[in-house]
């Protein structure tokens, strides 16, 4: 008896490497690899930074559609790529992460720096922080970001849909704290 329990649990353990090593080969064979469209650094941090500005903004959530996805908010990959982007690259040339921005350039250009005081949703799927204690930077545009308006970066896949629902589906409007205003420049 005691030897088909180890039997048993010795194949219930190969059996388990086995199929996370074929989940990452899938996940590594995806046109949108999670490796790739990671940040280079880590999310950015709230320091105790002087205020220099406060405006109320209306405040929604975008994120980065992969292949394979439990569900995708329009119902498949290419709609929420055409409504999200690819989620590889920004405007300003670098890959989206926690922390990236868009908004209307003419009201806040890119990499101006803020924070969201109010804001109760947490980011990051490995580490996740309250929005409230992040500071964001403006570093993409959008078709539908006009005006006192930004869109916050929510992650990659299932988990920055469902973060992205929760911002879209709670309080629309917020005020925020500009810490660093960048001149206008890249329209």
């Amino acid at each position: 008896m005691r030897k088909r329990k180890r039997i048993l649990l010795h194949s219930t353990i190969v059996l388990s490497c086995f199929l996370s090593l074929a989940a990452s080969k899938q996940l590594a064979n995806a046109s949108y690899s999670h490796s790739q469209s990671q940040p280079k650094s880590p999310i950015p941090s709230f320091k105790k930074e002087k205020v220099l500005k406060r405006m109320t903004v209306r405040v929604t959530a975008y994120y980065g559609p992969l292949r394979g996805q439990k569900r995708y908010a329009l119902g498949s990959f290419k709609k929420d790529v055409r409504m999200n982007g690819a989620g590889k690259i920004t405007r300003s040339g670098t890959a989206p992460g926690i922390g990236t921005v868009a908004s209307d350039w003419k009201v806040l250009p890119r990499g101006t720096k803020f924070r969201i005081p109010g804001c109760p949703v947490a980011l990051g799927a490995a580490s996740p922080k309250q929005a409230s204690n992040l500071i964001f930077e403006v570093q993409d545009t959008g078709g539908a970001v006009k005006g006192r308006h930004v869109d916050i970066f929510a992650g990659f896949g299932d988990y920055g849909l469902e973060t992205a629902a929760k911002i879209n589906n709670g309080k629309s409007h917020y005020q925020i704290e500009i810490t660093e205003l960048a001149k206008c420049k890249n329209r």
